[in-house]
């Protein structure tokens, strides 16, 4: 189960990754080529639409946002199946018996 979380976490973040930088590029070859932008959206957002590419970017932070929380899952799931308790205990009493 961890594996898996582990695999589907990392194979997630990767390609959100890879897909927002994929985005980032087109956005920024789009960039020179602007004649004007208003203010309240801004340059960014102008060509993110411009380019027709809000609905990768927004997948991107998505599979990103996924990625990562399957991560911190996997994490948090092999904290708890390690045995703290037992383990303070047991180093405690090796310590005391040297």
């Amino acid at each position: 189960m961890i594996r898996t979380l582990l695999t589907a976490g990392s194979a997630l973040l990767i390609s959100g990754s890879l897909l927002l930088g994929f985005v980032m590029l087109a956005v920024a070859n789009y960039v020179p080529a602007m004649t004007g932008w208003s203010d309240p959206p801004g340059k960014f957002s102008t060509a993110l639409s411009a380019v027709m590419a809000r609905a990768p970017f927004i997948v991107a932070i998505v599979l990103m946002a996924i990625g990562l929380l399957l991560l911190i899952a996997a994490v948090a799931m092999e904290f708890q199946a390690f045995d703290w308790p037992n383990r303070i205990h047991r180093e405690t009493h090796d310590e005391k018996a040297n």
